[in-house]
């Protein structure tokens, strides 16, 4: 990881004007075969050759999905959008704590929630009805998150002394929520610098050290959103 600003990258922050000859995207994979211009994938995989920035999801995944092990719960549901590279990487890193807990991956309880706030208000109200609901619910991002205690709140059940709640991308939203939500912080600042890096040294004819750029999570914030499993499942809260 580079440790100054080089004065190369130091003039490609002051041309806020550059051409658009450098294409910064954050889109569906397939968009890249069409392009031209030098490009740098965000958070997308094209295939190992095309230079690409990428959170390490699977890691930071297993690591939260672990926390509400260690608080007790079995039944953690994953909630997010399983047929998008995001979604599938993120599932991988679900699965992978639940194997190595022990623990068994009902398909039933992964639900594609899509990444809005409607979608886990879905979510809620499918999963929540259940006889053996879940205690504990992952949700891809703070929408998601918002949605699902929303509809678990308007069904009468308490976050988090009836259902866990926890989140992917830490923020000042994720604070914000009603109860504040454990989530999954990232470093916000070394996407986009490495990212920038790759395009000057593709700017200027050098082929970057790398083209996988993985960043690993920081650690997981825990709020009040997560707590124990439950001695007894119930149904409502009052």
């Amino acid at each position: 990881m580079r440790q100054t600003l080089t004065p190369a990258l130091a003039r490609v922050f002051k041309r806020l004007h550059y051409p658009f000859d450098v294409v910064l995207m954050c889109v569906r994979w397939y968009v890249a075969y069409g392009l031209s211009a030098p490009s740098v994938l965000v958070n997308r995989y094209l295939d190992g050759s095309h230079p690409h920035v990428v959170l390490d999801d699977v890691r930071g995944i297993t690591a939260i999905i672990n926390h509400l092990i260690e608080l007790g719960h079995k039944r953690i549901a994953f909630w997010g959008g399983l047929g998008r590279y995001l979604g599938t990487r993120r599932l991988a890193g679900y699965k992978a704590a639940l194997k190595e807990a022990g623990l068994p991956f009902d398909p039933s309880l992964a639900i594609d929630t899509g990444y809005d706030r409607e979608g886990g208000e879905r979510g809620a109200s499918t999963l929540l009805s259940l006889a053996n609901r879940p205690t504990a619910i992952f949700a891809t991002n703070r929408l998601v998150a918002a949605g699902a205690m929303h509809e678990a709140h308007r069904q009468g059940f308490n976050v988090p002394k009836d259902l866990s709640v926890a989140s992917f991308y830490d923020g000042p939203v994720a604070e914000l929520l009603n109860p504040a939500v454990t989530s999954v912080l990232y470093p916000p600042d070394r996407l986009g610098y490495e990212l920038v890096a790759m395009l000057v040294d593709i700017l200027a004819g050098v082929a970057p050290a790398t083209t996988n750029v993985i960043i690993p999570h920081d650690k997981i914030v825990v709020r009040s959103s997560t707590g124990r499993a439950p001695m007894k499942m119930s149904r409502r809260a009052y």
